[in-house]
């Protein structure tokens, strides 16, 4: 099993959050800010159309080889953290 963590910085644009793979894994993203929602979603999220994770809250997904997530915010500046799992 490889471990790969980071911290990232989104805003108001959709930025992909590191941790993709080559294999099936899990993403574990963490809001990081204790004042401002995060939306995760496809290239496109927004605001209005994303999954929202609560100030201070994480989710977890499966995902396939090459998947990748988006995530944005409704402030500049915000900052998520990630954890990558990977069966190998």
């Amino acid at each position: 099993m490889a471990l790969v963590s980071g911290r990232q910085t989104i805003g108001t644009a959709a930025t992909a959050v590191e941790g993709t793979s080559n294999q099936p894994f899990t993403l574990i993203i963490h809001n990081d800010d204790n004042t401002a929602d995060m939306f995760i979603g496809g290239p496109t999220v927004g605001t209005a159309t994303g999954l929202a994770v609560n100030k201070l809250e994480n989710i977890q997904l499966e995902l396939k080889a090459g998947d990748q997530v988006y995530a944005v915010s409704s402030v500049a500046s915000h900052t998520i953290s990630w954890l990558k799992i990977v069966n190998d």
